[in-house]
């Protein structure tokens, strides 16, 4: 399990347990925190990111959503 904190920042990586994920989630929602993570992380770790409301969401490589029925792609579409 690996985590890196930098000025309210959370970097969830690959190696993060589902429990770390949501009680780390809440801190940083309500701390009004930045996340960042990948795609693939992301889809492991849905259940726990998608109830949050963001204020921005920033998504790199466009690529890897562009097939609108990929699950990445549905999974990014309900985040809000």
């Amino acid at each position: 399990m690996t985590f890196f904190f930098y000025l309210d920042v959370l970097v969830i990586t690959t190696g993060t347990s589902s429990a770390s994920v949501s009680n780390l989630l809440h801190s940083m929602v309500s701390a009004c925190g930045v996340v960042i993570t990948s795609y693939a992380t992301f889809l492991n770790h849905q259940d726990y990111i998608l109830p949050h409301k963001w204020q921005y969401i920033i998504l790199d490589e466009g690529h890897k959503i562009r097939n609108p029925e990929a699950l990445v792609t549905v999974a990014v579409k309900r985040l809000k």
